[in-house]
């Protein structure tokens, strides 16, 4: 409603601070805040927390931080006219830090571009940032010709994109575990015969029948939490190729 009432005299903030997240994480606020944003011009959402950021290791852990952490993470992305900003204190005791220093730390902060994620502790200022590592060929994750089991959703899931990638680059023999109900390897032809093009079971189909022409494929359904199945495939499997090597 405030938004809206904002929206109706002309005033558009440009940025808001949002403290609902500093006594104790508010997942769902952040969520609305978003929703209510989302045709809005560029703002800045400030989101600022306590203790969120693990930064020395004497943070008290709250498994519920990873919501808002989240949050910060995802909605930028959803909504590019959002640029969200984690600012992240702790509540100072007696022999902690000032309430006055803390409340300077955090209005400079809000006066200046704030980087994705910066944590106060103490005086001092942590951002979060990234540096590039070279890593070693020594000794490859992913050998040329090896054998790779994948289990999971091969029509909506990653599971598919990461076996044409083992196949064109690795030359890999591919063991697929797809979801319960899909048809088997007898039963391809006959399911794209009756199913459209855009169907996407017939996609993930096409993808599977393209991978066999050059690949060695072992190809299985199941739900994954059904242990009997589960067990008799992996027996097959290494009856039939032997080493595992992921």
């Amino acid at each position: 409603m405030l938004l809206r009432s904002l929206q109706e005299k002309g005033v558009t903030p440009d940025q808001i601070v949002h403290f609902w997240s500093f006594l104790e994480p508010q997942f769902s606020s952040l969520i609305t805040l978003t929703q209510a944003l989302q045709n809005s011009l560029p703002t800045r959402v400030a989101v600022i927390t306590n203790g969120l950021q693990e930064v020395t290791g004497l943070e008290a852990s709250n498994p519920l931080n990873a919501t808002v952490l989240g949050s910060c993470k995802v909605i930028p992305q959803e909504y590019p006219n959002l640029q969200v900003s984690s600012v992240d204190l702790l509540i100072p005791d007696s022999e902690n830090l000032s309430f006055d220093r803390c409340v300077k730390q955090l209005l400079q902060e809000l006066a200046d571009p704030i980087p994705d994620y910066v944590a106060y502790r103490g005086q001092h200022r942590w951002v979060q940032t990234f540096e590039p590592i070279q890593l070693s060929t020594a000794n490859p994750v992913l050998q040329q010709a090896g054998t790779y089991l994948i289990a999971g959703d091969l029509v909506e899931g990653l599971g598919l994109i990461f076996a044409q990638q083992l196949a064109e680059n690795f030359r890999a023999k591919l063991i697929l575990i797809g979801r319960a109900g899909l048809p088997e390897r007898s039963d391809w032809d006959k399911w794209l015969a009756t199913h459209g093009q855009q169907d996407p079971v017939s996609r993930c189909l096409r993808t599977l029948q393209n991978i066999a022409a050059t690949s060695e494929l072992y190809f299985f359904s199941a739900d994954l939490g059904d242990a009997e199945r589960v067990q008799a495939i992996a027996t097959q499997v290494f009856e039939q190729v032997g080493t595992l090597h992921a």
